[in-house]
């Protein structure tokens, strides 16, 4: 395969990890079970049972009465899998939000290629789409869905059995979606991402959630396809932004179900807000 590249120059890239020993053999940048070279002190066992000459502990030994010689036991870093799956569904295709969902997406594998892990990407529409690396770097997510977008795009399906594309074990996973979903479907998929490390990653575009007191506007329903045209006073606007703060604060309860928090992308992603994420954890 062809070694890829991504302009650093318009891609910037954010820390990530995970919160638990990975059991990956392969060497990496975190934390793991498997026993090898590395800085990760484990523990200290007898001689015979891990020759390795240049970890022998002195002071273990001199503590033994019957004189047997011991080593120390370090745990080596190995790499782990990072997976995005993005939610094509129609209502994704609404303002700048397929544009900042290509930008996470290319700072996600800039960031994996920084410590040599694996990246996958699946786009869930009518169908899987499984992107790796090189197709990533040159990805156009408006080109790419353009004639899925004509008509009305239901990823329910999609979302429900992308599970089966994943790697086992010693995986990542960010959850790309606007989260429009019943609390039942959004269980359903937790559900069946719960062995690996899920990070819901919400993006809600401004012109969803900010009104004018005064006016004239147009509401879209992209899912549906459906739009109408209403008349702005204060108390509507106040009615309309009230119903998104309800609808962060359901999600922020269905995400604490499954031990879960969110990372919300109002507009622009921000990778440094991303590793500011990773690190309140």
């Amino acid at each position: 395969m062809m070694p890829f590249v991504i302009n650093e120059n318009e891609t910037e890239h954010f820390f990530y990890s995970l919160k638990s020993l990975v059991s990956n053999q392969s060497p990496g940048m975190h934390k793991s079970h498997a026993i090898g070279p590395g800085n990760d002190f484990y523990r200290v066992v007898p001689f015979s049972r891990h020759h390795d000459a240049k970890r022998i502990d002195l002071r273990a030994t001199l503590r033994d009465p019957y004189k047997e010689l011991y080593v120390r036991q370090f745990r080596q870093r190995s790499r782990i899998s990072v997976n995005v799956i993005v939610d094509c569904s129609s209502s994704m295709n609404f303002s700048t939000r397929l544009y900042e969902i290509e930008r996470f997406i290319k700072s996600s594998l800039l960031s994996a290629s920084k410590v040599k892990d694996k990246f996958n990407c699946f786009l869930c529409h009518e169908k899987i789409t499984h992107m790796h690396a090189n197709d990533v770097t040159s990805l156009n997510l408006k080109e790419h869905l353009n004639l899925d977008f004509l008509e009305r795009q239901d990823a329910s399906e999609s979302l429900s059995k992308v599970y089966q594309r994943l790697p086992a074990r010693d995986t990542l996973v960010f959850f790309v979606s606007d989260f429009h979903f019943n609390d039942h479907f959004l269980s359903t998929v937790f559900h069946s991402l719960k062995k690996h490390r899920l990070i819901p990653v919400v993006s809600w575009a401004v012109r969803e959630q900010k009104y004018p007191k005064w006016g004239i506007a147009k509401l879209e329903d992209a899912e549906k396809r459906e739009s109408k045209t209403i008349i702005l006073t204060p108390k509507k606007r106040e009615a309309y932004q009230e119903k998104w703060r309800n609808r962060r604060r359901n999600l922020e309860h269905v995400f604490s179900q499954f031990g879960l928090s969110g990372f919300f992308i109002n507009g622009c992603f921000n990778p440094r807000k991303m590793t500011e994420y990773f690190f309140a954890q």
